[in-house]
């Protein structure tokens, strides 16, 4: 596991596997899935995962570990019973009931996640992550709500994460109450305090939008060979425009599911533009994908 700290992911990978061809523990097995997705490569991770399940880490930060994947991949139902076993096994342990509890959220088990994150609270006052989570779980009302604990919380929270988070939850709360001029009023100056630590640059977004538009005429006019005939759903929209929502919609079908913001497409279009630039998603590799066999890339 040195080389993977050390950011040598690849040769980890392969010490790991030459291990698990060794002795196939669990604790090995559940490793090697978690390197294989910092590589995107997720079929790998879920058949180390799969093959982990005949021998599971007897430890609380394996079985963590094989939540952590599973909820990486989006099978939140999958990781829900390791979570349960890491808390079992080291029910101090703050960082994987807090794991628990946003898997509880995501299946929709609101008042068990609650219970979750409050153990966490009390014995950890401002941990940010927990309120946050929290806070999102329900729509709260007068009677019920964390508007006065968050807002102590907020207020001595450091300035980074902590007071971002903590100031997003205590938003949230004041404008579910009706308080919306103070909700607005705290969305204000977090945001301004975190956009100023913000690398942005906008006119990187502008080249990503003028070779979007450059190109869409060769993108529609692409090859596509050999097209998958299980096609996915795919919900496209700009932040914040209820694409959530959406994906929530389809998902309540019994033929559809979920599997989250995965980031395998846009890696398949940059491994097909074959661009070496370091960001996933720029002007050139837009460009470059935009003659690509579409069929290949959706494979």
């Amino acid at each position: 596991m040195a080389e993977a700290e050390s950011g040598r992911i690849v040769d980890a990978i392969g010490h790991i596997e030459r291990a698990v061809a060794a002795e196939p523990h669990g604790e090995y097995r559940a490793q090697l899935a978690r390197l294989y997705t910092l590589v995107r490569r997720d079929g790998d991770a879920a058949a180390a995962l799969r093959a982990a399940e005949a021998r599971p880490p007897a430890d609380a930060l394996g079985r963590d570990t094989m939540g952590c994947v599973y909820a990486r991949l989006g099978d939140h139902e999958a990781a829900l019973p390791h979570f349960v076993v890491a808390v079992g096994l080291e029910p101090a342990n703050d960082a994987f009931r807090y794991n628990l509890a946003a898997t509880l959220s995501f299946l929709g088990r609101t008042e068990e996640a609650e219970a979750a994150i409050e153990t966490i609270v009390a014995r950890a006052p401002d941990d940010a992550r927990a309120h946050h989570l929290l806070a999102g779980l329900r729509k709260q009302t007068a009677a019920h709500n964390h508007v006065g604990r968050l807002r102590a919380v907020h207020d001595r929270a450091a300035p980074g994460t902590d007071r971002l988070l903590t100031g997003y939850a205590l938003a949230k709360e004041l404008d579910d109450i009706g308080l919306a001029d103070e909700a607005l009023e705290r969305l204000i100056a977090v945001n301004a305090a975190h956009r100023d630590r913000l690398a942005y640059d906008v006119a990187r977004d502008e080249a990503i939008f003028a070779a979007v538009e450059s190109a869409w005429s060769r993108i529609a006019a692409a090859p596509v060979d050999c097209a998958a005939c299980d096609a996915p759903i795919l919900v496209i929209g700009m932040p914040r425009t209820g694409t959530t929502l959406v994906d929530r919609i389809l998902a309540s079908h019994p033929d559809v599911e979920s599997v989250g913001e995965l980031q395998a497409l846009p890696l398949a279009v940059k491994a097909a533009a074959a661009t070496r630039s370091r960001t996933v998603l720029d002007a050139e590799t837009i460009l470059a994908a935009a003659t690509r066999d579409l069929g290949g890339i959706g494979r």
